[in-house]
């Protein structure tokens, strides 16, 4: 135990000659004995930091318990893209450029202190049919959009449990696990229209 708490007062840069006389009585010990307790919870609490934002990632870009929109959107047949299977209400391309106005918008409103709501479900849906350049830039945009967020919940001077300070109350990690689960959901959908549209060769 003394050899733990002289590292510890090692480490922390107070010589033991400063905790009271002697160096190593009572009163120096309680007051390492803290020190060492201090030391201890941070290097936890920086270890479960750590930990919490490696999940965080790999929740954001899937392959856990759902497929990756890499995989899900691989080789699809873009003469299909606006194609819409019966009894469904959209098609390819209004999945893909949904989960990229979507996705744009919670990283816009995480960074963006001059954030404007979108309208709901008007702004979030695309209003025209897309084309191959279309399909090509929106996968762009939310490879790009994704990594920004990415950065963000890598970046040790996001904290996570913070709320956002121009929001009305939501945290940073509401917003990590909005992204995530928004994205599974709408790639869940896609693997489904392309079965129905037999779009998997």
């Amino acid at each position: 135990m003394q050899l733990n708490l002289i590292l510890v007062s090692e480490a922390a840069g107070v010589p033991l000659s400063c905790w009271g006389t002697p160096a190593v009585g009572p009163t120096s010990w309680s007051a390492l004995e803290k020190i060492s307790a201090e030391i201890s919870g941070t290097i936890r609490d920086m270890d479960n930091d750590r930990v919490l934002r490696e999940h965080i990632l790999q929740l954001l870009r899937g392959g856990n318990a759902h497929t990756t929109l890499e995989h899900a959107v691989e080789n699809f047949p873009l003469e299909k893209m606006n194609q819409k299977p019966p009894h469904l209400p959209y098609s390819a391309w209004d999945l893909l450029e949904h989960l990229r106005i979507a996705q744009h918008d919670i990283l816009d409103f995480m960074v963006n202190p001059d954030y404007k709501e979108l309208t709901w479900p008007k702004d979030y849906w695309p209003s025209k049919e897309g084309s191959s350049k279309k399909w090509r830039e929106s996968l762009r945009a939310l490879e790009d959009d994704l990594e920004a967020i990415c950065a963000l919940a890598r970046d040790p001077q996001t904290k996570v449990y913070d709320k956002i300070p121009h929001g009305s109350g939501q945290t940073y990690l509401r917003e990590f696990l909005l992204v995530a689960d928004h994205n599974a959901y709408h790639i869940g959908q896609l693997v489904v229209l392309r079965r129905l549209l037999e779009a998997w060769g």
